[in-house]
């Protein structure tokens, strides 16, 4: 897009099309092809549609020509935002039918005679499995366990007796945009989580919040995401609505309010990275047909990662002010064990909480996220009170992501699929063996391992 197609301006009835077009050569190369849909006069102006051609409804069309239309339709757009926080404000509060499942401690095993085989492609689980009643095996057939870093999908040749690490759909958590849709039908609003948009389904009532922002002199300060990537990938802080509009074409993204008021750990942006356990069995030992019954665990250490800058609200490209996840580029790693963390918190905050409260706090958070999973039928939940024909049984361990407001009211940012555990394994050498044998008391001492966790 040089000075030619740069001043290609908008048009509703364009005469022009304008294509990406990318030649690979001895290099790359990317070009705009511009060409005429209609005759066009000497001397006259090329238009284009700039809106993106996925985008047919009418009201998202006007959502996103905002940034070229500088606020023409922004009461119609205001209306989509304050009718779609009006339907959010009337759900009921989520009844949680699982809720004493949940809380019900692992029932003993009757250990068999021969050791427990575990099948596993993750590196971090080979390398620290330690325990004398597991052994690992070559085959995914010879198995009890199996534990996949990649997302698995033959779900139908698992048989009786094996127990799998992935549960089917549990992107529905996973992936950013369908946690807040979770979130959202099962809760509506929540202090626990931040109000997020779908820019690819929900950019009409988000323009229309932005907007209501500016009417009510409100800091509009978003995050956008992608939906399914990790490690701060593609992840940036904006206050001006035409980026935020315009990255939604670079791929599916997620808008989310920034949390301008965080809770500072010596003057500097932290979160708190949380290893949470769900675990699936049979409600009668080996009989499908009963259904299941879950359990999920919150392991009692915790992470803490910590941003190198002091934080304000300025400055959105300094990495490491705004962001906390220092071990993935160049940065400085700050190492702090989590029982250091809680007494330094509790000293420098003496006014606030205790932290006994604000870890309650966020187990109910959890919970609530995972009982509403359990109980929504799929492609909106797990859908698991509905499988009463799977012969196998299911655990997934999560990587759960938690932000304090200066209030200490805990927000979940997110929850991640297959987090790396090697870090954990490091500082807890029990931590694996305490997750094998929660998963099947054949393999260690369950009275033991399940000290390790709070069991919600």
């Amino acid at each position: 897009m040089d000075e030619v197609g740069s001043s290609m301006a908008h048009s509703d009835t364009p005469n022009c099309v304008c294509a990406p077009f990318i030649y690979v050569g001895r290099g790359t190369v990317s070009y705009s092809i511009i060409f005429p849909i209609e005759d066009i006069p000497k001397g006259g102006a090329l238009t284009r549609d700039f809106v993106p051609a996925d985008i047919k409804d009418p009201i998202t069309r006007k959502a996103y020509l905002q940034i070229y239309n500088n606020a023409q339709d922004a009461a119609e757009l205001i209306a989509v935002y304050e009718s779609d926080k009006l339907e959010d404000n009337e759900v009921k509060p989520f009844d949680q039918p699982f809720t004493k499942s949940l809380t019900r401690t692992p029932a003993p095993f009757k250990a068999g005679d021969r050791k427990l085989r575990l099948y596993t492609t993750t590196e971090w689980v080979a390398t620290n499995c330690k325990l004398a009643n597991v052994e690992l095996v070559d085959s995914e057939d010879q198995a009890d366990l199996l534990w996949f870093s990649q997302d698995f999908k033959e779900f139908d040749k698992l048989t009786k007796g094996q127990t799998i690490n992935q549960f089917e759909n549990e992107s529905c958590v996973t992936f950013k945009q369908n946690l807040a849709a979770l979130v959202k039908s099962a809760y509506g609003t929540v202090p626990w989580s931040s109000t997020t948009y779908n820019l690819t389904t929900e950019l009409a009532p988000f323009v229309g919040h932005y907007l209501w922002n500016q009417e009510h002199h409100h800091r509009n300060l978003w995050i956008c995401k992608p939906w399914n990537l990790a490690r701060g990938l593609q992840i940036t802080i904006q206050e001006d609505l035409a980026p935020l509009v315009r990255l939604r074409d670079t791929g599916p993204k997620i808008a989310q309010e920034y949390i301008q008021t965080p809770v500072l750990y010596e003057g500097r942006k932290f979160d708190l990275r949380y290893i949470v356990l769900l675990k699936a069995t049979h409600k009668v030992e080996g009989d499908p047909s009963q259904g299941y019954e879950f359990q999920v665990m919150v392991y009692k250490m915790f992470w803490i990662r910590l941003a190198n800058h002091p934080f304000d609200l300025d400055d959105f490209d300094n990495y490491e002010k705004h962001f906390t996840v220092m071990n993935y580029g160049n940065y400085n790693l700050t190492q702090l064990l989590y029982t250091k963390f809680i007494e330094n918190f509790e000293k420098e905050h003496a006014d606030k909480k205790k932290w006994s409260e604000i870890q309650a706090d966020i187990n109910e958070a959890i919970k609530s996220i995972f009982a509403a999973a359990i109980v929504k039928p799929r492609p909106e939940g797990l859908g698991a009170a509905d499988d009463k024909a799977k012969p196998y049984e299911a655990f997934s361990i999560y990587g759960i992501d938690v932000m304090l407001k200066d209030d200490c009211q805990p927000v979940v940012v997110e929850v991640n699929f297959s987090p790396d555990c090697t870090r954990a394994c490091k500082y807890d050498p029990d931590f694996l063996n305490n997750i094998l044998t929660v998963v099947d008391p054949r393999a260690g001492s369950l009275d033991k391992a399940v000290q390790a966790f709070n069991v919600l």
